[in-house]
């Protein structure tokens, strides 16, 4: 009968030789993919090439599928392309050059046409997604605005949305603080709908309404900055000599660096135009500093996806069990936020009214 230990290194030997067997097969495997052309080109490929110029612009649904869910497309910002994918095999068909920077994809109803907003071209690249034509997962148009002088009129697009009919198109040019209005047909801008806040992205339509959220929505916060320097004044905790000490020291050492709410400023995060007559009906405030993006359910339930910056809670050193110091330490400081500057959620609200008189809550 072999011994204990003659047991435990048959068993230690078998392990080691079963994990050798393993590392061989693994290594001849990764050396037969390597082989493989096609493995060697997306190896390859898998990021920009060096010195490549990123923009780094924002993305708002990058991703949609077509109406018959049969097709997924991806936009590859950096790559200035979007993807085809089959969602049955999970595999590319084909990836479609377009302008660059795409950051945004929307499927024309009842029309088979992709639309892509191309953020640094100013263009929207119109594909072909028609099944068996001639011209499928190619661009067939192109969408931009250019002014007598040749300088573009459409600046920075992101979000796309349709009315139900695919007759007329909407599209966020962030930079200008504007909505373009498109005949979907004849590709014309037709009117421009002004958004009272900056950077609106994120847009849809529902139920005869279109929804568009500001990027930067803002809080109503602000330096506490005076022109004579007051520490027993929230609202002055910094003064012009201290403006002067931030352009060589931005830290300001040794101040006071409060931030307040200023009633007076702007917080304007979600506005709500009719689309039959362009009119806007409602703009909602409070819902956040960033707005990400929005989705609209059938009923008109409004979601969207923020982050709220919570600067007005730090600053002017407060006694203890006040509002900003949480903790009761006699300090604000981070623990008072629980190292949370910012809280992100998703905002739901709902449209309680028909479009003429809209209330929200």
């Amino acid at each position: 009968m072999p011994s204990l230990r003659q047991l435990r290194l048959e068993l230690t030997w078998n392990q080691l030789r079963s994990r050798t067997l393993a590392g061989v097969v693994l290594a001849a495997s990764l050396l037969a993919f390597a082989a493989d052309p096609a493995f060697a080109a997306r190896a390859r490929g898998s990021h920009e090439a060096v010195g490549f110029q990123l923009f780094e612009s924002p993305q708002v649904n990058p991703l949609v599928l077509n109406e018959a869910g049969t097709r997924l497309y991806v936009a590859n910002t950096t790559s200035n392309s979007v993807s085809v994918i089959d969602t049955s095999t999970s595999f590319g068909i084909v990836t479609t050059a377009v302008g660059l920077d795409p950051v945004s994809l929307a499927v024309r109803p009842t029309a088979n046409e992709l639309w892509v907003s191309n953020h640094v071209s100013d263009t929207v690249s119109i594909i072909d997604i028609a099944p068996g034509s001639p011209t499928e997962n190619r661009v067939i148009d192109t969408i931009q605005a250019l002014n007598a002088d040749g300088v573009t009129e459409f600046d920075e697009p992101v979000g796309i949305a349709f009315t139900p009919t695919g007759g007329k198109a909407y599209v966020a040019l962030s930079s200008r603080n504007q909505i373009a209005v498109i005949d979907a047909a004849t590709r014309a801008v037709t009117a421009r709908l002004n958004v009272r806040a900056q950077d609106p992205r994120a847009i849809a339509v529902r139920n005869g309404l279109l929804f568009v959220a500001a990027f930067e929505g803002h809080n109503q916060t602000e330096s506490g900055i005076c022109p004579t320097e007051n520490d027993a004044n929230a609202q002055c905790t910094l003064g012009l000599t201290d403006l002067q000490t931030f352009a060589t020291n931005p830290n300001i050492p040794g101040e006071q660096k409060n931030i307040v709410v200023d009633g007076g400023n702007p917080d304007r995060d979600l506005f709500v135009f009719r689309t039959d007559t362009n009119a806007e009906v409602a703009a909602v405030s409070g819902i956040g500093t960033l707005l990400y993006g929005l989705t609209v359910s059938s009923t008109g339930r409004v979601f969207i996806t923020q982050t709220d910056a919570r600067n007005s809670v730090n600053g002017i050193v407060a006694p203890a069990g006040s509002r900003q110091d949480v903790n009761g330490d006699g300090k604000v400081n981070l623990k008072d936020l629980a190292n949370r500057l910012f809280t992100n959620e998703i905002d739901p609200m709902a449209w309680r009214s028909p479009a003429t008189t809209p209330r929200w809550s």
